[in-house]
């Protein structure tokens, strides 16, 4: 999951999770950070703050809404990761393997503050 209108080049990741099995269909709320694997095989990677697994969305106080985009690669086969790895690297080892892929994106039509996380 990313925010695209972030203020740093190529946006701010919240949440980089790979090797989602094919027959997946919904991942359970409120996923633990202290380790990179669930218990179905996926491997969460580093988000922007340089942690394990999600961080939360809160745009610095006064800016305008951000857009927070899920994208989904359907891709040839497990891609060999480090544990550690950022969305960058994802994106690398993704070259020539993506099938197919899907985005959903929402608005935050609020203004946020920072002490107002979503």
């Amino acid at each position: 999951m990313d925010d695209p209108d972030a203020a740093v080049p190529g946006g701010w990741n919240h949440w980089v999770v790979f090797n989602l099995p094919a027959g997946l269909r919904e991942l359970p709320e409120d996923q633990p950070t202290f380790f990179n694997i669930f218990p179905n095989g996926s491997v969460q990677g580093r988000n922007s703050w340089g942690n394990i697994g999600y961080g939360a969305i809160c745009p610095p106080a006064g800016e305008n809404a951000h857009n927070y985009r899920f994208t989904l690669y359907a891709v040839n086969g497990f891609l060999a990761l480090p544990l550690s790895s950022n969305r960058a690297e994802t994106e690398t080892a993704l070259r020539g393997r993506v099938l197919d892929a899907s985005r959903a994106a929402r608005q935050l039509p609020e203004v946020l503050t920072s002490s107002n996380p979503m």
